[in-house]
Protein backbone atom coordinates (compact mmCIF):
# COMPACT_ATOMS: atom_id res chain seq x y z
CA UNK A 1 0.00 0.00 0.00
CA UNK A 2 1.41 3.64 -0.84
CA UNK A 3 1.63 5.85 1.98
CA UNK A 4 -0.27 8.82 2.09
CA UNK A 5 -0.29 12.51 3.49
CA UNK A 6 -2.27 12.83 7.07
CA UNK A 7 -3.15 16.03 8.41
CA UNK A 8 -6.07 16.97 11.05
CA UNK A 9 -9.37 18.39 10.63
CA UNK A 10 -11.85 19.21 13.27
CA UNK A 11 -8.92 17.18 15.68
CA UNK A 12 -9.49 14.09 13.75
CA UNK A 13 -7.60 12.34 10.92
CA UNK A 14 -8.11 12.63 7.33
CA UNK A 15 -6.06 12.05 4.11
CA UNK A 16 -4.76 14.95 2.14
CA UNK A 17 -6.42 15.63 -1.00
CA UNK A 18 -4.64 14.02 -3.67
CA UNK A 19 -3.72 15.38 -7.00
CA UNK A 20 -6.23 15.61 -10.23
CA UNK A 21 -9.15 15.22 -7.41
CA UNK A 22 -13.15 16.54 -8.09
CA UNK A 23 -13.51 18.31 -4.66
CA UNK A 24 -12.72 21.69 -5.84
CA UNK A 25 -14.49 23.83 -2.86
CA UNK A 26 -16.16 23.50 0.51
CA UNK A 27 -18.49 20.26 0.19
CA UNK A 28 -21.04 22.39 2.05
CA UNK A 29 -21.24 25.48 1.44
CA UNK A 30 -19.25 25.49 -2.20
CA UNK A 31 -16.92 28.13 -0.75
CA UNK A 32 -12.83 28.11 -2.71
CA UNK A 33 -11.45 27.98 1.00
CA UNK A 34 -11.41 24.64 1.48
CA UNK A 35 -8.86 22.93 4.13
CA UNK A 36 -7.35 19.35 4.31
CA UNK A 37 -10.71 17.63 5.29
CA UNK A 38 -12.59 19.07 2.28
CA UNK A 39 -14.70 21.97 4.39
CA UNK A 40 -14.13 25.47 4.69
CA UNK A 41 -13.70 26.64 8.31
CA UNK A 42 -17.02 27.33 8.92
CA UNK A 43 -18.46 24.31 7.58
CA UNK A 44 -15.97 22.51 9.37
CA UNK A 45 -17.09 23.32 12.92
CA UNK A 46 -20.47 21.59 11.98
CA UNK A 47 -19.42 18.09 11.20
CA UNK A 48 -20.30 15.23 13.26
CA UNK A 49 -18.13 13.70 15.26
CA UNK A 50 -16.47 10.22 14.92
CA UNK A 51 -18.72 7.25 15.95
CA UNK A 52 -17.48 4.61 17.87
CA UNK A 53 -16.03 1.07 16.26
CA UNK A 54 -19.28 -1.09 15.49
CA UNK A 55 -19.33 -4.73 16.77
CA UNK A 56 -20.93 -7.08 13.56
CA UNK A 57 -20.05 -10.82 14.02
CA UNK A 58 -17.59 -11.98 11.27
CA UNK A 59 -16.04 -8.57 10.86
CA UNK A 60 -13.05 -8.12 12.95
CA UNK A 61 -13.28 -4.62 12.67
CA UNK A 62 -15.63 -2.02 11.79
CA UNK A 63 -14.69 1.89 11.64
CA UNK A 64 -17.00 4.76 10.20
CA UNK A 65 -15.40 8.46 10.12
CA UNK A 66 -18.79 10.28 10.97
CA UNK A 67 -21.91 9.97 12.95
CA UNK A 68 -24.78 9.75 10.57
CA UNK A 69 -26.11 13.64 11.71
CA UNK A 70 -26.68 16.22 10.01
CA UNK A 71 -24.53 18.09 8.33
CA UNK A 72 -23.57 14.39 7.20
CA UNK A 73 -27.23 13.10 6.50
CA UNK A 74 -27.33 15.90 3.90
CA UNK A 75 -24.17 15.28 2.40
CA UNK A 76 -25.13 11.68 1.70
CA UNK A 77 -28.56 12.55 0.21
CA UNK A 78 -26.77 14.46 -2.10
CA UNK A 79 -23.87 12.02 -2.99
CA UNK A 80 -26.48 8.96 -3.43
CA UNK A 81 -30.22 10.33 -4.84
CA UNK A 82 -29.05 13.88 -6.64
CA UNK A 83 -25.73 12.90 -8.85
CA UNK A 84 -23.24 14.61 -6.76
CA UNK A 85 -20.39 12.37 -7.56
CA UNK A 86 -17.56 14.34 -6.47
CA UNK A 87 -18.78 13.63 -2.61
CA UNK A 88 -17.36 10.52 -2.43
CA UNK A 89 -13.87 12.57 -2.33
CA UNK A 90 -14.79 14.22 0.45
CA UNK A 91 -16.02 10.86 1.94
CA UNK A 92 -12.93 8.90 0.77
CA UNK A 93 -10.63 11.72 2.57
CA UNK A 94 -12.31 11.23 6.16
CA UNK A 95 -12.40 7.29 5.81
CA UNK A 96 -8.97 7.05 4.86
CA UNK A 97 -8.10 8.31 8.40
CA UNK A 98 -9.63 5.68 9.36
CA UNK A 99 -7.40 3.27 7.29
CA UNK A 100 -5.54 1.16 9.99
CA UNK A 101 -6.38 -2.22 8.39
CA UNK A 102 -3.65 -5.03 7.42
CA UNK A 103 -1.09 -3.43 4.22
CA UNK A 104 -2.10 -5.81 2.04
CA UNK A 105 -5.94 -5.99 2.30
CA UNK A 106 -8.33 -5.14 -0.48
CA UNK A 107 -10.98 -2.62 -0.89
CA UNK A 108 -14.40 -4.33 -2.19
CA UNK A 109 -18.03 -2.12 -2.56
CA UNK A 110 -20.80 -3.18 -1.09
CA UNK A 111 -22.70 -4.50 -4.48
CA UNK A 112 -25.64 -2.66 -5.57
CA UNK A 113 -28.33 -4.86 -7.61
CA UNK A 114 -28.26 -3.95 -11.19
CA UNK A 115 -31.90 -2.95 -11.13
CA UNK A 116 -30.93 -0.22 -8.22
CA UNK A 117 -27.95 0.99 -9.83
CA UNK A 118 -29.42 1.50 -12.97
CA UNK A 119 -32.16 3.71 -11.66
CA UNK A 120 -29.40 5.60 -9.56
CA UNK A 121 -26.70 5.90 -12.68
CA UNK A 122 -23.84 4.55 -10.13
CA UNK A 123 -23.23 2.81 -7.63
CA UNK A 124 -21.93 5.01 -4.41
CA UNK A 125 -19.98 2.29 -2.82
CA UNK A 126 -17.69 1.90 -6.25
CA UNK A 127 -16.97 5.37 -6.29
CA UNK A 128 -15.93 5.57 -2.43
CA UNK A 129 -13.71 2.37 -3.05
CA UNK A 130 -12.07 3.75 -6.20
CA UNK A 131 -11.60 7.30 -4.52
CA UNK A 132 -10.18 5.34 -1.28
CA UNK A 133 -7.57 3.15 -3.97
CA UNK A 134 -6.34 6.53 -5.42
CA UNK A 135 -5.89 7.99 -1.93
CA UNK A 136 -4.26 4.46 -0.03
CA UNK A 137 -3.00 2.46 -2.93
CA UNK A 138 -5.10 0.20 -2.02
CA UNK A 139 -6.42 -2.52 -4.71
CA UNK A 140 -9.71 -2.33 -4.99
CA UNK A 141 -11.58 -5.70 -6.34
CA UNK A 142 -15.73 -4.92 -7.04
CA UNK A 143 -16.12 -8.21 -8.63
CA UNK A 144 -15.36 -10.18 -6.12
CA UNK A 145 -18.70 -9.73 -4.44
CA UNK A 146 -22.38 -9.51 -5.95
CA UNK A 147 -25.93 -8.91 -4.87
CA UNK A 148 -27.85 -11.95 -6.22
CA UNK A 149 -31.66 -10.28 -5.99
CA UNK A 150 -32.77 -6.55 -5.05
CA UNK A 151 -33.82 -6.96 -1.64
CA UNK A 152 -36.87 -4.75 -0.31
CA UNK A 153 -36.97 -1.88 1.09
CA UNK A 154 -35.04 -2.20 5.32
CA UNK A 155 -36.42 1.32 6.74
CA UNK A 156 -38.49 0.95 9.85
CA UNK A 157 -37.77 -3.07 10.04
CA UNK A 158 -35.97 -4.70 13.57
CA UNK A 159 -32.60 -6.71 13.15
CA UNK A 160 -34.29 -10.00 12.58
CA UNK A 161 -36.44 -8.67 9.89
CA UNK A 162 -33.60 -7.23 7.96
CA UNK A 163 -31.34 -10.33 8.24
CA UNK A 164 -33.66 -12.50 6.89
CA UNK A 165 -34.57 -10.49 3.80
CA UNK A 166 -30.21 -10.09 3.71
CA UNK A 167 -30.04 -14.14 4.08
CA UNK A 168 -28.34 -15.62 1.06
CA UNK A 169 -28.52 -12.30 -1.29
CA UNK A 170 -25.01 -12.28 -1.69
CA UNK A 171 -22.53 -14.04 -4.03
CA UNK A 172 -18.30 -14.42 -3.99
CA UNK A 173 -16.23 -15.34 -5.73
CA UNK A 174 -12.88 -17.36 -4.58
CA UNK A 175 -11.41 -15.01 -1.77
CA UNK A 176 -9.69 -17.75 -0.27
CA UNK A 177 -6.64 -16.31 1.85
CA UNK A 178 -7.78 -12.45 0.90
CA UNK A 179 -8.18 -10.06 3.59
CA UNK A 180 -11.16 -7.69 2.33
CA UNK A 181 -12.05 -4.01 3.37
CA UNK A 182 -16.17 -4.08 2.78
CA UNK A 183 -16.79 -0.46 1.70
CA UNK A 184 -20.13 1.13 2.14
CA UNK A 185 -21.86 4.63 3.07
CA UNK A 186 -24.38 4.24 5.83
CA UNK A 187 -24.19 1.75 8.45
CA UNK A 188 -27.11 1.48 10.68
CA UNK A 189 -28.43 -1.94 11.49
CA UNK A 190 -25.38 -3.61 10.56
CA UNK A 191 -27.52 -6.30 8.88
CA UNK A 192 -25.88 -5.75 5.33
CA UNK A 193 -22.52 -5.82 6.65
CA UNK A 194 -22.85 -8.67 8.29
CA UNK A 195 -24.51 -11.17 5.24
CA UNK A 196 -21.33 -9.59 2.92
CA UNK A 197 -18.79 -10.87 5.46
CA UNK A 198 -21.29 -14.26 5.84
CA UNK A 199 -20.49 -14.67 2.27
CA UNK A 200 -16.78 -13.84 1.92
CA UNK A 201 -15.89 -15.92 4.97
CA UNK A 202 -17.89 -18.78 3.69
CA UNK A 203 -15.79 -18.32 0.04
CA UNK A 204 -12.55 -18.49 2.35
CA UNK A 205 -11.61 -14.60 3.06
CA UNK A 206 -8.49 -14.78 5.40
CA UNK A 207 -10.12 -11.66 7.33
CA UNK A 208 -12.83 -9.21 6.82
CA UNK A 209 -12.63 -5.29 8.10
CA UNK A 210 -15.17 -2.73 6.82
CA UNK A 211 -14.73 1.04 6.36
CA UNK A 212 -17.48 3.39 5.91
CA UNK A 213 -18.66 6.83 5.66
CA UNK A 214 -21.13 7.13 8.61
CA UNK A 215 -22.75 4.60 10.85
CA UNK A 216 -26.00 5.47 12.59
CA UNK A 217 -25.00 6.34 16.23
CA UNK A 218 -27.00 4.23 18.87
CA UNK A 219 -29.25 2.35 16.52
CA UNK A 220 -30.14 -0.44 18.82
CA UNK A 221 -31.55 2.20 21.16
CA UNK A 222 -33.95 3.88 18.44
Amino acid sequence: MKPFKIALSKGRPVCLPPKGGRLLSCALCGSPWMNAGGLCRDCEKKLPKKPEDRRIFGIKRTAAALCYEEPAIALVHRFKYQNCRYLAEFFALHMAGEDDFPKGAVLIPVPLHPNRQRQRGFSQTAELCAELSRMTGRRAESALLARSWDTPPQTGLPLADRRANLKGAFTAGDAKGISVILVDDVITSGATLGECANTLNAAGAKAVYALCACSVDNWEAQ
